[in-house]
C-alpha cells in the first residue's frame, strides 16, 4: 500500500505547494518510506512510498522517455515483467525496474485500452500533458482505494478522503442520501461517499478528463464480472481449475522483498491462503496472526489457527483484544477509516494489524472468499426460501441452473446460530420478488427497533431502487449469480476498505 495525490486546478495559475505538502503528509501512514512530488503550473502529482518490491529504484511520479506523461500508482502490477518485455520489443526504453514505469509505457502504447493488459491490484493516476488529459483508474475488484472531487474546473484525487478535505478548496459537507445508505446497509451504494461532492472511482472504472475550462470529466467502465454457464466439463475439472486459480493468486501476492505473513482466523478462507502460501514458499517459516477476545471464550477460534500454523510449520501470534484497546484506539480507527464501513469488525482487525506490523510488512488474508463462495448466512437463507417456494409452486425443475431444496439440506445446520435472523426475515414478505427479499437480508435496520428514529426512514423506496438496479443490472437468470454480483460490487468494497 502506498499513497497517491493530485490536483488539476484551472482556476489558478499555480499550486500552493505548502498546502499540497500538508495534504500529502496525511497519507504518510500509507507510505512512510519516501515521498516525491511533481509540479507544473496548475497541476501537481504526489506520492508516498511503502517499499515492498523494488526497494531501491522506481520512485514516483515516474515519466515516459520524453517526459510528456507521468504516473503515480498505488499497488502491484503482477505481470509487469512480461509486459515490460513486450513493450521493449515495441521500442520502449526503461530506466528503472519498477512496475509503475511499465504502466506509463503501457498507456503510451495502448492508450485507454492499457488497463486490459494489466493484471494487478492498483489505483492509478496518469498525467498526459501532450493531450491535456488526466486519467484515474482502479483495479477490477477495488482492492486499492481512489477518491476524487470535481467541481468548477478543479479535480483533486487521493488514496484517502482525508487528503482531499485538507484542501481549502473543499467545503466539508455531509451527503445525507449516502448517510441514509450507510445506516441501511453499513456502506454506500454507487460512487458517492458520506462527504458531499467527494466520490470514489468504482472498481473496474476509469475517469478521464480533458482538462480544458468547462469540460466535464467522464467515468467509463473497462471491466465487469461476467457469468457463463459451462455444461461441458466435469466436477473434477472445476476442482482442478479452482485449485490452479487459488495457487496462482497466492503466488502472485507472494511477490515481496520484505517480511511477509498471513492473517489467520482459523476459517476456511484464511487457512487455505496460509496453506498455499506455505506450500509455494517451503523455505519461509510463515508467521500467522490471529485475534481473539479473552472475555468471550465461546468465540475463540485460535485453536484452529494454531492447528493450521502447526501444519505449515509456521509461527502463530495469538493477539488478545479487549475493551481497553478499544478506548485507546477508537479515535485512530475513525481517523484512518475516513468514513465508517462494514460494521464493528474493523476494531479487531486494526489491533491485529497493529501487532502484525511489528513483525512483517506484507500480510495475505482470505478476504473475498465469502463473497465468491457464498459464505454468509444471508446467502443460504435467501436460497432456502427460494427453494421452498420452488418446491411449493412446482417450479424447482423449470430451470437447469436452480439449486434444489434437496441439494442444500446438508448445509442447513449452519443456520442454528441464526434463528433470530430467520424469524425477522420470514416475519413478512415471504415469497416476494427476489430483489425485495435480498434487500431485506442486506438491510441492517429492523423495523420497530425503539433505538431508531423512524422519521428518518419513512421512505425505503429510494435506496431499494438503487439496490434493485444493481442486483438486476446483468439480467441474470440465476438467483445465486445475482447475489454474487451484488456482493462483489458493494459488500466486498466495505470489507476491503476495512482490510
Amino acid at each position: 500500500m502506498s499513497g497517491i495525490l493530485g490536483i488539476v486546478n484551472l482556476e489558478e495559475n499555480d499550486i500552493d505547494r505548502l498546502e499540497f505538502k500538508e495534504m500529502l503528509d496525511t497519507l504518510k501512514h500509507r507510505g512512510p518510506d519516501d515521498e516525491k512530488a511533481y509540479f507544473t503550473e496548475n497541476i501537481a502529482l504526489g506520492y508516498r512510498k511503502l517499499a515492498t518490491v523494488n526497494l531501491i529504484d522506481g520512485n514516483q511520479p515516474i515519466s515516459n522517455e520524453d517526459e510528456t506523461m507521468r504516473v503515480v500508482c498505488d499497488g502491484i502490477i503482477f505481470n509487469f515483467r512480461s509486459l515490460r518485455t513486450e513493450l521493449t520489443c515495441r521500442g520502449h526504453k526503461f530506466k528503472t525496474n519498477s512496475d509503475a514505469e511499465v504502466v506509463i509505457h503501457a498507456y503510451e502504447e495502448y492508450g485507454h485500452q492499457f488497463l486490459a493488459h494489466l493484471n494487478g491490484i492498483y489505483s492509478i493516476a496518469i498525467l498526459d500533458e501532450k493531450r491535456r488529459n488526466i486519467l484515474l483508474a482502479r483495479d477490477r475488484v477495488g482492492v486499492r482505494p481512489l477518491y476524487f472531487y470535481f467541481k468548477n474546473d478543479i479535480l483533486i484525487f487521493a488514496s484517502e478522503i482525508k487528503a482531499i478535505i485538507k484542501s481549502n478548496k473543499i467545503k466539508k459537507e455531509p451527503d445525507y442520501d449516502s448517510i441514509n445508505d450507510y445506516l441501511i446497509f453499513q456502506y454506500c451504494l454507487g460512487k458517492r461517499t458520506l462527504f458531499k461532492n467527494i466520490n470514489r472511482v468504482l472498481p473496474g472504472y476509469y475517469l478521464i478528463w480533458n482538462y480544458i475550462r468547462g469540460k466535464p470529466c467522464e467515468l467509463k467502465q473497462y471491466w465487469d464480472v461476467e457469468y457463463h454457464y459451462d455444461l461441458n466439463h466435469t466436477e473434477e475439472y472445476f476442482i482442478e481449475k479452482l485449485r490452479f486459480l487459488l495457487e496462482d493468486s497466492v503466488k502472485l501476492n507472494l511477490m515481496s522483498d520484505v517480511p511477509l505473513g498471513t492473517y489467520l482466523s482459523g476459517g476456511i478462507d484464511s487457512s487455505t491462503t496460509t496453506c498455499i502460501a506455505a506450500d509455494l514458499s517451503p523455505e519461509l517459516k510463515l508467521k500467522t496472526f490471529s485475534g481473539y477476545y479473552p472475555e468471550f471464550e465461546e468465540y475463540d477460534e485460535t485453536k484452529y489457527a494454531k492447528v493450521v500454523t502447526g501444519h505449515v510449520k509456521g509461527e502463530n501470534y495469538a493477539i488478545p483484544i479487549d475493551y481497553r484497546q478499544f478506548v485507546e484506539n477508537i479515535s485512530k480507527i475513525i481517523y484512518f477509516m475516513d468514513e465508517p464501513q462494514g460494521g464493528p469488525g474493523v476494531f479487531g482487525q486494526f489491533i491485529v494489524a497493529k501487532e502484525a506490523s511489528k513483525e512483517i510488512k506484507v500480510a495475505l488474508s482470505g478476504e473475498g472468499g465469502d463473497e465468491i463462495f457464498f459464505g454468509y448466512a444471508k446467502s443460504l437463507i435467501a436460497y432456502l426460501e427460494e427453494c421452498i417456494n420452488g418446491a411449493i409452486m412446482e417450479t424447482a425443475d423449470t430451470s437447469k441452473y436452480a439449486v434444489t431444496l434437496e441439494s442444500i439440506i446438508p448445509n442447513l445446520p449452519i443456520l442454528k446460530m441464526y434463528k433470530s435472523k430467520l424469524q425477522y426475515f420470514w416475519r413478512e414478505g415471504l415469497f416476494e420478488p427476489q430483489d425485495k427479499r435480498y434487500f431485506r437480508l442486506n438491510t441492517q435496520l429492523c423495523k420497530g427497533d425503539p433505538l431508531i428514529n423512524w422519521e428518518l426512514f419513512k421512505d425505503f423506496d429510494k435506496p431499494f431502487k438503487k439496490f434493485s438496479s444493481i442486483l438486476n443490472s446483468k439480467n441474470l437468470s440465476s438467483y445465486i449469480n445475482k447475489m454474487s454480483y451484488y456482493d462483489l460490487k458493494f459488500p466486498l468494497q466495505a470489507v476491503l476498505h476495512v482490510d
